[in-house]
């Protein structure tokens, strides 16, 4: 992965080069990648579409974490470097959570 900034080649491309090269746009930033690589015989498994299902519900619960200040708060003090309270919000709902202590 590669990151541009006041780049007069790069600046402002957005998309997919040949399925090779992916140009993303980053706090104006311009990030060349590896385009991903997709299976089309998964996108028809069960698996894919519970894993579709979970990742909606996912979005639903960012979204309301989203109309929550409070929540949003709490969420937007944990977040890393390029990530938001939105994809923290995400993150938290697909992971599984570890139950180390009953008291």
């Amino acid at each position: 992965m590669s990151i541009f900034k006041d780049n007069i080649i790069t600046a402002g491309l957005s998309g997919m080069l040949g399925k090779q090269i992916v140009f993303r746009q980053w706090k104006g930033a311009t990030i060349i990648a590896k385009a991903p690589v997709t299976n089309r015989s998964l996108i028809k498994s069960e698996a894919y579409e519970r894993s579709k299902q979970r990742f909606r519900e996912a979005n639903e619960y960012a979204k309301k974490v989203m109309n929550d200040p409070v929540l949003k708060q709490m969420y937007k003090s944990k977040c890393k470097v390029r990530q938001n309270a939105y994809n923290k919000a995400v993150q938290d709902f697909l992971t599984t959570q570890d139950i180390r202590e009953i008291k």
